[in-house]
């Protein structure tokens, strides 16, 4: 055993974190004058929250030297738990001090806040006190809440009370567990100690709520926690989260269910009464008071007696104004108070007019209610009058509740990080047609309005559609700037009254990883076999040669060091590298730190030809590989030796942001585009077969630099097909070439290319141009359709005069003027039409936009034929040189430019497939600066697209009419969508070109037209292109916006459970047990069975200093390293470390390249321990997913109050090691039963359904049980397609009998049914299994024959929503795999599809050529090759 001597060091809670203290409110709410004449503070409220590296013990509040109030500390704040996840204290960090009193100096005034922590560290807060000169703001918080008791007992009887008040009436007081409403009720309970802290609301004398329910006992065993929910008839919404204390038995008052229970006690004294209370026999509130000088009185609330109520009528100075209309529903008051005789119909309501009219000011109004009983009892009215137009809405309208913020002040009391859905409720009396929701002035869309919300109907019983009245809309990360922003929801009713609600927001997001933009540090071993059973099944698995250029650039040796330490993190195994150094460095200097690779690194001289099938990969020293940077790429290309080239994703320095590292999500194959860039670099693996083809050594390779050999390469694959992308980060690059040595290479290519072209810079200095050399000749006709809007055809046709230069230009100018009811202006356009033009067609039919150009083209008479609309102006003279060039390649179908608005902003730089709307296309880049090159240069990038804007367009004559014209079925839009897929159908290629430029008013001639446009009928030509999605866009971008951000929710394959890895692979295993020596020793056992599972590892423990004697007992600890993290006495806490302490401790473990860490402390200070250690695997303990990015953990009771645990600590650190050892399990077969002991076929099944056992079969079970889970039946017809067309298979239907709907849904969709059997009903449930077996794969949703077919070892593909967690629902089996998305809102967990505001997108964005690429792969598993 060795000892690693280090330095005494000190800790504290977070690496640089010292503490904070958090001031929600200050407020004085009343101050008094004594007969001194001093100003004292008579009642006001001090609130927040405080963190330090300990928890703190007591706060005090001091007013001009004096303490004035001691807050009570540790109140439930999960929000601050949210922010600080790290800190186990944090969620109960809240503060409230009530204040009562205390001398109040002349003007402003400032409290000191003093804060003592356990460890008796001292931290101090100063904050202004609002009210201290009377200007009170009770409006500055439209409610506050406060719970006083919350007990539950062992019969499970749940108690809360407590009290509200609120600017607005409360109208619900909801209380939940575990998601669940368990009880409801209403203030109204007698309160005048909280009258007096908060005079200012309304009804704060009744803010007394008392509620009582019976837990069953599941209900009881969950009951962690309760949520308290306070409405108010605006929409303010309070929740507050409380644990119940546990009691013996609940006490209660007497005669509860006449509501008289005793008036619960406020946090601070209450006035003595001056006599007992009398039980109440009446009730009376308002909920809306609004009175006006014309004598206008409108009251409403609810009224109850226990003898009855008669009448109410409504008196002013002493004379009776009239009656109300009683009896109105009032569901919420019987709910809350079941016992009170006819609760239900309480509501009652005043609307009458005071002929004499009213005093402007305040008034007192009394309402007599006369009983049955033949009695009458008085009420008492506070109003202020006010003048008609000064009359404040009584919220009724239209009501707003947010469910996603709780809002203080207008503020959102936490910070955003990340996407988030807000989400809520609105009612309106006139029903809701829109909700709008804007952030920082820009519209983020509509609203879904339909989800379920149960408990509105009996709140707003009078309100339409309430009950599904839920909204919902998910705000994508991209639209959030760190900072605060606004948000500003608009409410428009059916009547077109509209609510605006606004408030701000405080956006802290991780600029570190905005998204999937980091390599893959570790991949599940699950993937890694699965993988590797894949490469094996298709042959022999090829080697991977890597050169290795190590340069001279500074700090070579650690760069080549990081590379093979990348290396060494491979999935894939089989590799070598073969190391190209300057001379007279020896590879030994570069290598001596990683001894065991010594065998797996030569100098690249000598390289010898391969004899054997492999790939190669050009690195540059510093770069690092992904850790399925060589997995991912060789899953996606041709491993059985043919001619291959691959490229993948990958981070490189960002040519806009000198300095820093960008992921770059790559288009598909685009040989215009890397004529502008080099934007494969260094991702890509070619074949030995490939090398071959081209004539190029390995050692030559080299010498052609990053993008010589992409260029050769790239052709040769492009003329035998074998280019494939793979949309994953396969590595970061260190260093790019120069631009000029990107030139230079191509010139040099285009040269041995035979091409001919001269390469000067492009629209940026990283980009390049090929000017192409000998401009083609040929006229070009310009067909230009038109109706003579505003005067744009007249510039239009002027800047082409006068900027086309030396070229052939035909004019044709389409007349689109209708001649009936045409006025003398379109008189004048076709007279101007016909002097200007070269030709003018006359059309005199309803604007459709491709009859108009066919017949413009049909006329024309040129050898090129360019489509322009007339709101388009030229800006330079070499646009039709340009165009014309690139239009003239054989393989060119049609040419677009780019097109600018007039305040110079990029309206069209291309267009691309839309995913999430399928049939429609983006325009990319828009409104970005016309000089932006925008993501890695693409907005001026010449290269291949989909679709360009038929505003602009250039195509050769025999190109257009090969594909008959643009289709006159496409009117208004979509004209030019169509006409580009249709050549591209044909083999030819859509450019788009930034070096021809023009402006674009856009929709000057059509501004009055609908987008008329046939959805259904465009996806029934191209309704698989667009599920497949647009090749020129990764789909790790984002079709939902136009500046190619990354995709918020990708698709992701989970490969669920066991074994986290091999156990032999774990040589180096890291133990952090920073506690006191009894700590340690009780941590003993658990080292020696983690030392007993892994026994060839070598087993470091991590210590304190004072712990390190017993710890050198300990046979199984191997080595200890030193580290002062707790102070040698226990009560004295936790030492303060510094970052430089941090960073020395980084060094010292990543250097010794642990495979497995392992915290053994429960208590959570220690586990970013594990983050810092550089192991691939950490381990430790975890509650509530504090640390998700554990790979292995174990959940731990928290330290309770009056709370025994269940197990000694050691017992707990043995059942982590379990843990551990059963992640390293190696079984993945959940069903053991050999394939010959299946119950067998029935001849009679075997002999209807021959047919398909004559050839592989996949077997599909298409139904879920469940919308939630269900596919589509359409997605799966489609799959079914596929795999019949592509990969020449059967298919087998399988479900029960009540599943033969979806089968005949899916059947009715095929294109054939040849190699389809539907055995849905027809086979019996013990025949499944064998079916399964005998099958090549498996396809099915998140249901029971996934789980059967992968437990038996069968290839499985499992479709997944995001309800519930892949990881934890996956199909379990040797090769078996989920497809999903990582939605924003997953898991939802949702129990109806009418929950679900997005209309179950996490399953209709799964497209049914995303589930066949991943079934192609797993096909070989049984297929082979």
């Amino acid at each position: 055993m060795t000892v690693q001597p280090t330095e005494k060091t000190s800790v504290s809670a977070q690496p640089g974190f010292a503490g904070k203290i958090w001031i929600d409110l200050a407020q004085i709410t009343e101050v008094v004058t004594d007969a001194d004449g001093k100003r004292r503070i008579r009642s006001g409220l001090v609130s927040g929250w405080a963190i330090g590296p300990d928890p703190f013990q007591s706060i005090e509040i001091i007013l001009e030297g004096r303490r004035i109030a001691s807050a009570k500390v540790g109140r439930y704040r999960p929000d601050v738990a949210e922010i600080y996840p790290s800190i186990p204290h944090a969620e109960y960090t809240g503060f409230e001090a009530v204040l009562t009193g205390g001398e109040l100096p002349e003007g402003p005034c400032q409290i000191i806040l003093m804060a003592v922590g356990t460890s008796g560290k001292v931290f101090v807060k100063r904050f202004p006190l609002s009210g201290a000169e009377g200007e009170f703001a009770p409006s500055s918080m439209a409610m506050r809440t406060h719970v006083e008791r919350c007990e539950i007992d062992g019969s499970g009887m749940l108690c809360i009370s407590g009290w509200a008040v609120a600017q607005a009436p409360i109208i619900s007081v909801q209380i939940f567990g575990n998601g669940r409403k368990i009880a409801g009720t209403l203030p109204g309970l007698q309160r005048p100690d909280v009258a007096e802290l908060f005079p200012h609301y309304p009804n704060a004398d009744r803010s007394g709520f008392f509620v009582t329910a019976s837990l069953q006992m599941a209900e009881q065993a969950r009951a962690e926690t309760i949520t308290i929910e306070v409405l108010a008839r605006d929409g303010t919404l309070r929740r507050v989260v409380t644990t119940p204390q546990q009691v013996r038995q609940i006490t209660l008052a007497p005669d509860v269910a006449r509501a008289d229970v005793p008036e619960p006690q406020a946090p601070l004294p209450a006035a003595e009464p001056d006599a007992p209370a009398q039980p109440e026999d009446s009730w009376f509130f308002c909920d809306v008071i609004d009175v006006d000088t014309t004598g206008r009185c409108q009251i409403s609330g609810w009224s109850a007696a226990l003898a009855g109520i008669d009448t109410l009528s409504l008196h002013y100075g002493g004379a009776e104004i009239g009656q109300a209309i009683t009896g109105q529903p009032r569901p919420d008051v019987g709910r809350a108070y079941p016992n009170l005789p006819n609760a239900a119909n309480s509501g009652f309501s005043f609307d009458l007019t005071h002929r004499a009219g009213l005093p402007e000011g305040p008034a007192s109004f009394m309402v007599m209610a006369a009983l049955k009983d033949g009695s009458r009892r008085a009420f008492e009215i506070s109003a202020m009058i006010v003048p008609p137009s000064a009359r404040v809405s009584p919220f009724e309208d239209i009501v707003l509740g947010l469910d996603t913020f709780q809002l203080d002040a207008g503020h959102a009391t936490r910070p955003v990080t990340g996407a988030f859905k807000l989400s809520g409720w609105a009612v309106a009396r006139a029903g809701v047609r829109q909700i709008e929701v804007f952030l920082d002035g820009t519209s983020l869309g509509l609203a879904y309005i339909g989800i379920r919300r149960e408990e509105l109907p009996e709140i707003f019983f009078d309100f339409p559609d309430t009950l599904l009245a839920g909204f919902a809309l998910s705000v994508p990360a991209r639209v959030l700037k760190n900072g605060r922003s606004e948000v500003r929801i608009v409410i428009t009713d059916r009547k077109s009254g509209v609510l605006e609600n606004r408030f701000t927001i405080d956006v802290a997001r991780d600029a570190a990883d905005l998204g999937r933009n980091a390599l893959r540090q570790k991949v599940p071993f699950a993937e890694v076999l699965t993988g590797l059973d894949i490469l094996a099944a298709r042959g022999p698995m090829p080697v991977c040669d890597i050169i290795l250029r190590a340069d001279a650039r500074p700090r070579l040796a650690e760069r080549v060091q990081a590379t093979l330490r990348s290396l060494d993190r491979q999935a894939y195994p089989h590799w070598r590298v073969w190391l190209s150094t300057p001379e007279g460095i020896a590879i030994d200097d570069l290598t001596r730190h990683l001894p065991h690779l010594a065998g797996r690194v030569a100098p690249l001289a000598d390289h010898a030809a391969p004899d054997a099938p492999g790939f190669m990969l050009m690195l540059r020293a510093g770069d690092v590989l992904a850790a399925d940077g060589l997995l991912g790429p060789l899953l996606a290309a041709d491993t059985t030796g043919a001619p291959a080239f691959v490229y993948a994703d990958d981070r490189r320095p960002d040519p806009l942001a000198p300095g820093e590292i960008a992921a770059f999500h790559k288009p598909g194959w685009s040989p215009d585009l890397l004529m502008s860039q080099n934007y494969i670099g260094r991702a890509w693996l070619a074949s030995a077969a490939l090398l071959r083809e081209a004539r190029i050594r390995l050692p030559d390779l080299a010498g052609l630099g990053d993008y010589g050999a992409v260029l050769r390469l790239s052709a040769e694959a492009a003329r035998l097909d074998a280019i494939r992308q793979v949309p994953i980060l396969m590595l970061e690059i260190s260093a790019t070439e120069t631009p000029a040595l990107e030139r230079k290479a191509l010139q040099t290519h285009l040269r041995v290319e035979g091409r001919l072209g001269r390469v000067r810079q492009g629209a940026a200095p990283f980009l390049h141009r090929v000017e192409r050399t000998g401009t083609p000749g040929g006229k070009v006709s310009i067909i230009i359709p038109s109706i003579g809007a505003r005067d744009h055809i007249l510039r239009c046709v002027e800047s082409i005069r006068k900027n086309s230069g030396g070229a052939e230009v035909e004019i044709v100018v389409v007349d689109n003027i209708r001649r009936r009811k045409i006025t003398a202006e379109g008189r004048a356009w076709k007279t101007w039409f016909r002097a200007h033009a070269d030709l003018v067609v006359e059309v005199d039919e309803p604007f459709n936009w491709s009859r108009l150009n066919n017949l413009g083209a049909a006329a024309a008479s040129g050898d090129y034929l360019l489509f322009l609309n007339d709101d388009v102006e030229v800006l330079h003279d070499d646009w039709l040189d340009v165009l014309m060039a690139e239009a003239a390649r054989p393989e060119v179908g049609v040419v677009g430019a780019q097109l600018l608005y007039p305040d110079g902003k990029v309206q069209h730089a291309g267009m691309f497939l839309s995913r999430s709307m399928p049939g429609t296309a983006r325009h990319a880049f828009r409104f970005a600066a016309s000089d932006d090159p925008c993501y890695f240069g693409l907005a001026l990038s010449q290269r291949e697209l989909t679709c360009v804007t038929g505003a602009c367009m250039m195509v050769r004559r025999e190109v257009f009419d090969a594909v008959a014209g643009f289709d006159e079925a496409h009117a208004v839009v979509n004209n030019d969508i169509d006409f580009c897929l249709r050549l591209r159908a044909t083999g030819r290629s859509v450019i788009f070109t930034p070096h021809a430029r023009l402006l674009h008013h856009e929709l000057a001639s059509r501004a009055h037209l609908k987008d008329d446009f046939d959805r259904s009928a465009f996806l029934q030509t191209w309704g698989d292109l667009c599920l497949a999605g647009d090749p020129y866009v990764s789909p790790s971008i984002s079709t939902e916006a136009d500046d190619f951000v990354p995709e918020e929710e990708p698709l992701r394959e989970v490969y669920p459970g066991h074994p986290l890895g091999a156990t032999d692979q774990i040589r180096r295993i890291l133990v952090v047990k920073l506690d006191h020596i009894g700590d340690l020793v009780t941590a003993l056992p658990a080292i020696r069975q983690l030392k007993a599972q892994f026994p060839k590892a070598h087993l470091s423990a991590l210590v304190g200093r004072s712990a390190m004697g017993i710890a050198s007992m300990e046979d199984a600890i191997d080595e200890l390293i030193p580290f002062e993290f707790f102070d040698a006495r226990s009560g004295l806490g936790r030492k303060k470390l510094t970052r430089a302490d941090y960073a020395a401790l980084e060094r010292d473990l990543t250097a010794r390249q642990f495979d497995l860490a392992v915290d053994l402390r429960k208590h959570a200070d220690t586990r970013h321990i594990l983050q810092i250690s550089g192991a691939p695997l950490t381990a430790g303990f975890d509650n509530d997913r504090e640390f998700p990015w554990l790979d292995i953990a174990l959940g731990w009771e928290r330290d309770t109050v009056q709370a025994d645990k269940r197990n000694h600590v050691a017992t707990d650190l043995l059942n982590l090691i379990g843990a551990i050892g059963s992640a390293f399990t190696t079984a993945r077969r959940t069903i053991a039963t050999a394939a010959d002991r299946l119950p067998p076929l029935s001849d009679a099944l075997r002999a209807e359904f021959g047919g398909l056992f004559a050839r592989d079969y996949v077997v599909i079970h298409p139904a879920a049980g469940t919308p939630l889970r269900q596919w589509s039946p359409a997605y799966f017809a489609r799959l079914i397609d596929l795999l019949i067309e592509e990969d020449g298979v059967n298919v087998a239907l399988i479900g029960g009998p009540d599943e033969a709907d979806i089968a005949s849904n899916i059947l009715n969709r095929l294109h054939a049914r040849d190699g389809v059997f539907n055995l849905v009903g027809r086979s019996k449930l013990a025949e499944v299994p064998r079916i399964m077996a005998e099958s090549v794969l498996f396809v099915g949703n998140n249901s029971g024959p996934s789980h059967i077919a992968s437990g038996m070892g069968v290839p499985t593909v499992a479709v997944h929503s995001a309800l519930v967690s892949s990881d934890e629902w996956g199909p379990l089996g040797p090769s078996a795999v989920a497809l999903r998305r990582d939605m924003s809102c997953a898991p939802c967990y949702i129990a109806h599809a009418e929950q679900c505001h997005r209309n179950l997108a996490c399953l209709q964005s799964l497209s049914p050529f995303d589930v066949h690429r991943l079934c192609q792969r797993f096909l070989a598993l049984r297929r082979g090759g």
